[in-house]
This record gives C-alpha cells, structure tokens and sequence, in this order.
C-alpha cells in the first residue's frame, strides 16, 4: 500500500505540472461553466421551479447543456491522463530505476490509475460545486433529494471517465509508442460514441424489419447499451430527472397508469443499477487486463 502511495503521489504532482493537463481541464472548466451559467440564466428567466438540477441536463440553444460536455470532454480527459502512463516511463527508461527502489509493480498500475482518478474526481466534483455555487446565488436553491442526485451524477461522471482512464491505461502497456496508444484511445472513444448507435440501429432493421415492432426498439436500444456513451447517458438522466420512470420501450396501455410523480432517489437508483453495473465491470476489466499484462512483461534497460 505504502508504494501505491507513492507512485499516486508522483503521478499526482506530475499531472498537475503537464501543459496536457491544464489544457483539457481549461477546455472542461469553461465549457462547462459557461453551459452551466447560460442554463442558470435561462432557468431564471422562465421561472421554473424546483430547476435546480435542470441546469445540468437544459441548454437554451447557444450551448449545448452541461452533460453535454462530461459525455464527450470526459472520455478525452481520461485518455488524455492513461495513454502514456506506461510507455513513456519504459520510452525514457525510468520504469526500471522506479522498480528498483524497491516498487511492486502491481504498486505502479495502482499508484498511476489512482492519481489519474483523483484528478477526474477532484476535477468534475470542483466544477459541480462551482456551478452549484452559481445557482444558490441566483436563488435555485436545490434541497435535500436534489443535493443527493448531484452526488450521485458525479460518482457516476467519474466512473464512466475511470472507465476511460483504465481502457488508456490498458493501451500504453500493449504499445510501446504513445502516439499508437493515444491514437487508439481516440479511436475507441470515438467508435462508440459516433458509430455504435448506427451500427445497432441497422442491424436492429435488418433482424427485424417493422420500424413500429417494440421488440425492434428493444434489441436497438440494447444493441446500442454495448457503448458506454449510451449507459452513461442514460443513467445519469434517470438521476437528474426525478419523474423519469422507464428506460425500456413500454405501450401507451401501461402509460395510462402511470403517475408523474418524482421518484425517491434509491428507485431512481434500481433503474439503472445494471448500467452501473456495466460501467464498473468496465473498470474492472481493463484494469485487471493492465494488471495481469504488465507483471508478465519483461522490462529491460
């Protein structure tokens, strides 16, 4: 535990002092405080009540809304934090000098995925509070049930971009270059966020030719659950839409029935708990991936 310790601590001080890192949190800070600040603008000026956590998931057309930017600028932030964590330490051979001190190296995997995650964290928990801070002084004063489902929003936000970081971090081991690795990264990233949906939206027509059929919509919208873009979408707006009840495809029958009333927030919960599920299997698997393949790779001087 001491030498996961040491190499988070390292790896902290050396992400803080990267112009890579000031960049992509510049890009997020901004973007996301701008989007979030319109939202509070436009959230005041038409008077909705009880808004506080649309100022996350609202856009009034001059930008697109806050969760627009931890769906594609937090996936980038996590790669840009893992593709070379690996490689560029065997590139300028301090991976040997830093296991020689002595330092496990199940130590160093840890010790690089646990800064990296300390730097989502502290990252998109910083700018939820700024924004949140913005809205209490404009008088979107959120309560108790709220404050609870903005936690849980950037739990969830840090564990899909964990997802990310230990995918990159996966990548600088099996390549010894970082620019393959970054490029990898990127286009991982970008298949399943921009070609995936289309992908199982033509392979849901093909099986099933009924546009109408709601077993089509079924199997499309499970097809498309294989990105993570597309769980974390999902879960994260079951949790910033309390009244938000169904993630499956239902007939207008059983919406008859149906009270819109806002849901307790551990029920909002059991809606998407296998998408959690899904996002840290994800972790998981890439991390034990990393694990496994770099206590068997051979370093040399």
């Amino acid at each position: 535990m001491t030498g996961t310790l040491t190499v988070a601590g390292k790896e902290l001080s050396d992400y803080l002092g990267t112009k890579r890192f000031w960049f992509f949190f510049a890009i997020i800070y901004v973007a996301g405080l701008a989007a979030a600040y319109l939202g509070i603008q436009g959230l005041v000026q038409a008077r909705v009540e009880r808004s506080f956590l649309l100022l996350f998931r609202a856009t009034t057309g001059v930008l697109p809304p806050f969760l627009f930017f931890t769906l594609y600028f937090g996936p980038l932030l996590g790669v840009a934090l893992g593709f070379d964590s690996i490689n560029k330490e065997r590139a300028k051979n301090t991976l040997v000098r830093l296991l020689s001190n002595p330092v496990h190296r199940d130590s160093v995997v840890n010790g690089k995925f646990l800064s990296g995650v300390a730097i989502v964290g502290l990252s998109i928990f910083g700018i939820l509070g700024i924004a949140s801070g913005l809205a209490i002084r404009v008088g979107l004063v959120p309560n108790l049930d709220e404050l609870a489902r903005l936690v849980v929003f950037g739990a969830l936000t840090v564990l899909y971009i964990a997802g990310w970081l230990a995918l990159s971090q996966l990548l600088s081991i099996l390549f010894t270059h970082t620019s393959t690795s970054a490029i990898a990264g990127f286009a991982i990233w970008g298949f399943f966020t921009f070609f995936w949906t289309p992908i199982a939206s033509l392979v849901a027509a093909n099986l099933i030719p009924d546009p109408s059929s709601l077993e089509r919509i079924s199997l499309e919208q499970n097809l498309s659950r294989i990105s993570p873009s597309v769980l974390y979408l999902e879960a994260v707006l079951v949790i910033l839409t309390p009244t938000a009840r169904f993630l499956n495809p239902v007939s207008l029958s059983e919406l008859q029935y149906v009270i819109p009333n806002p849901l307790p927030l551990l029920q909002s919960i059991n809606l998407i708990w296998s998408h959690i599920i899904a996002l840290i299997g994800m972790v998981l698997v890439c991390f034990l991936l990393s694990y496994i393949i770099f206590v068997k790779q051979e370093i040399r001087t």
